[in-house]
């Protein structure tokens, strides 16, 4: 399953978070920074220029504050998501900034960088929910869980601390990644973990109890009985 990276934006004043944004590992949550900018007046040419399937911007700032910028980017970009993401978060400026086309409205310091990137994950899944009617909706939310696994999947690991990320339900998680991949959370680990086992015991000096481990499966009785039902043999024709 692949997935294109989605382009952000960030418009703030602040430049210590234009700094830190540009540091954020924005790649991991299948995103780019592809640019920004301190004013609205200049963010107006450069959002032409990159198209961006996300903006996070300030309210207060020099030249063109965010909302003027809002009404002159919205409808010239219809299709770009807007994110309020300011320390000046009185109601009223809130509600303008929905009202002119904005998705959200987030007090800076809200979030920390796994709850940006959590949200990111979350966006994107709306976004997909709006331009494709598939079952591939809340992709991205299935494949944060498919590459995490990718990398942990010989840890021990679970269904509930994916969803804890998202800030999804277990059981909703696991309805998502069983209608994407057609496999449940359970098979899919235990699927990654038998193909590794048999690589190891096929083309290294490994013992059975050590490829056990290895996989993430310290009971060795277990991992013999899960290997046997995958494979129709055990670890030892294998080796």
């Amino acid at each position: 399953m692949e997935t294109m990276n989605k382009k952000v934006m960030w418009i703030d004043d602040d430049v210590p978070i234009i700094e830190a944004m540009k540091n954020f590992p924005w790649e991991k949550y299948y995103c780019q920074f592809v640019g920004s900018a301190t004013n609205g007046k200049d963010a107006v040419s450069l959002l032409d220029a990159l198209e961006p399937d996300f903006v996070f911007l300030d309210i207060t700032m020099p030249i063109m504050d965010g909302l003027e910028f809002l009404k002159i980017a919205k409808p010239r970009h219809p299709d770009t998501d807007f994110i309020i993401y300011s320390a000046f978060c009185e109601f009223e400026y809130a509600r303008e900034a929905i009202r002119l086309g904005a998705k959200d409205f987030i007090a800076k310091g809200e979030l920390t960088d796994e709850e940006l990137g959590s949200y990111l994950l979350k966006m994107m899944g709306r976004k997909e929910s709006r331009e494709e009617e598939t079952a591939g909706t809340y992709r991205y939310e299935v494949q944060y869980v498919i590459d995490e696994l990718g990398k942990h999947f010989t840890e021990q690991v679970s269904m509930d601390q994916y969803a804890n990320v998202l800030g999804l339900s277990v059981n909703y998680l696991g309805s998502l990644f069983f209608k994407e991949t057609g496999m449940h959370f359970k098979d899919y680990l235990t699927k990654l973990r038998m193909e590794r086992a048999n690589q190891l015991l096929r083309f290294t000096p490994l013992k059975v109890f050590e490829v056990a481990d290895q996989v993430g499966i310290p009971n060795v009785q277990y991992f013999i009985t899960l290997f046997t039902k995958y494979y129709g043999v055990t670890p030892g024709q294998v080796k």
